[in-house]
């Protein structure tokens, strides 16, 4: 399991690495700066915070 799951009702779209939640139940959306972005995304593909650590040092130059 990973480290989040959306509610059903709700779509993540990372358009552009300014990503927007949209709860279609409600139809309310919400915009994400960039590093939101990136860590929902990561907290979504991994299982644990070492994996999402890990994903996000390979995709920042820092």
């Amino acid at each position: 399991m990973t480290l989040l799951r959306l509610a059903e009702q709700t779509v993540f779209d990372p358009a552009d690495g300014t990503g927007v939640l949209l709860d279609t139940a409600e139809g309310v959306y919400f915009e994400l700066n960039p590093t939101a972005t990136l860590i929902l995304e990561a907290s979504l593909r991994c299982e644990t915070y070492d994996e999402a650590v890990r994903d996000l040092a390979e995709r920042i130059d820092a």
